[in-house]
């Protein structure tokens, strides 16, 4: 049986998809795009991610700003909600938009680097939380590969004296 605060949450992002695109339309394309965090948080060689629920795979932990949020207080507040666990954002690995990065049109996703702090791992509705080999997600097929693999050449260049 499916927990119901996944059914809750998948029903209120359906929704929630719906009424940004009536309202795009109602607005004749001209509405602005919608800002999102998200954190790669690396303890050792893992990686923090939250598995979708409808997307069916890993994620990097992180979502919508509030209104009139700091992108790095969403960034905190969202890890801490998805997963339990409290980061600390040590720069930026890129702004990137478009359904490529996003998995949707108008997103504009921050992604930062962050180390992982204190907390317990646990999921939430948006997913199961978990760490997972990072190599193994930067060379899959998921959305947000093409990002680990830009983390990856960042700190690989960081690294070089």
């Amino acid at each position: 049986m499916k927990d119901w605060r996944t059914e809750q949450y998948r029903w209120a992002r359906r929704l929630g998809r719906i009424t940004v695109r009536v309202a795009a339309a109602l607005t004749l394309g001209r509405m602005p795009s919608f800002v999102s965090t998200s954190a790669v948080v690396v303890r050792g060689s893992k990686l923090l991610v939250v598995i979708d629920p409808i997307r069916d795979e890993p994620v990097l932990p992180g979502g919508h700003l509030k209104w009139d949020e700091d992108p790095r207080d969403a960034v905190v507040r969202e890890v801490r909600e998805e997963t339990g666990v409290t980061v600390y954002p040590t720069g930026i690995v890129g702004v990137f938009s478009g359904r490529k990065w996003a998995g949707e049109r108008g997103i504009v996703r921050v992604i930062y680097r962050a180390e992982p702090g204190n907390g317990t791992l646990r999921s939430s509705p948006e997913g199961e939380a978990r760490w997972v080999p990072l190599d193994e997600i930067a060379h899959s097929g998921t959305r947000d590969a093409a990002i680990l693999l830009i983390h990856l050449e960042q700190t690989s260049r960081a690294a070089v004296p």
